[in-house]
């Protein structure tokens, strides 16, 4: 998630992925 981070997209993409993530973490 960290690399993420370090991408062009900026911390709005990471946001987004992150929100993803912790959704199929949940499930």
């Amino acid at each position: 998630a960290l690399l993420i981070i370090g991408l062009p997209n900026g911390p709005t993409a990471h946001f987004k992925l992150s929100r993803l993530v912790l959704r199929k973490d949940i499930k």
